[in-house]
């Protein structure tokens, strides 16, 4: 008998032992691909239905690297295993399932997790309480949904009542879109939080604004203690300084 180290020894578990569940935690380059693909075959060689078996990723890269990677060694197994006439009943079995599973491969997911979410969703739309035709956005769709939904607003086509506190926002921040979007994007990705307003005293714009009007009054009055501070370039600026002065 063969003694293998850790490392093999925990690789050949991960490979043959497929009627039981694995966490695998290793460094990239550590070959965590490839064992999992040899896992997949093998679970098809020992007759699992490839439609029940899924490979979930976080990019469309890894998905496709899957595919191929799955289709290929499923290839290579199937002409590894070419029957003589006195081949036993488990090779014929064996490469009858892996025929198969060539032929349904397609059935055998291998995608990124959000579009097993979207799958999941799209089959049981009623158990998810979410209606039947929703659909995967990316980040890029979802900021141009927002910002449509803003013009929207400003349009009216939500009710004036809200095209006029859009234009309230506006005339306060100058930024007031990307308050917006930001806005969304935090409710968006915080659907649990609980939205708290604490409606100001009534006051009028002077008492808001006091600190910012009593700086720029302390502005225009320096000027006009020191008015030989105000440039005059001869291109108009002249007539503007005599009517500030008055």
């Amino acid at each position: 008998m063969i003694k293998m180290d850790p490392d093999q020894t925990a690789r050949y578990r991960i490979r043959n032992e497929v009627d039981k569940n694995f966490f695998v935690e290793a460094g990239a380059g550590s070959g965590k691909t490839t064992l999992l693909v040899d896992r997949m075959v093998e679970m098809v060689r020992k007759g699992y239905d490839v439609s029940k078996i899924s490979a979930i990723t976080f990019t469309k890269a890894a998905a496709n690297e899957f595919y191929e990677r799955f289709q290929k060694k499923l290839s290579e197994k199937l002409s590894s295993a070419a029957l003589s006439s006195n081949a036993t009943q488990e090779l014929k079995l064996e490469r009858e399932n892996i025929e198969k599973a060539l032929k349904d491969i397609d059935l055998c997911f291998m995608g990124t997790i959000d579009s097993f979410c979207q799958m999941i969703i799209s089959e049981h739309p009623m158990e998810a309480g979410v209606p039947s035709n929703a659909t995967v956005k990316s980040d890029e769709e979802m900021n141009a949904l927002y910002r449509q939904v803003y013009s929207d607003i400003q349009k009216g086509v939500y009710g004036p009542d809200l095209k006029k506190k859009c234009l309230r926002v506006k005339h306060y921040f100058y930024n007031a879109e990307a308050i917006f979007l930001d806005g969304m994007k935090f409710m968006m990705g915080t659907k649990n939080a609980e939205l708290q307003f604490d409606k100001p005293k009534d006051e009028t714009l002077d008492e808001i604004f006091k600190k910012e009007i009593a700086g720029v009054t302390e502005a225009f009055r320096n000027l006009y203690d020191h008015p030989e501070f105000i440039d005059d370039d001869g291109k108009g600026t002249a007539k503007a300084k005599e009517r500030f002065l008055h």
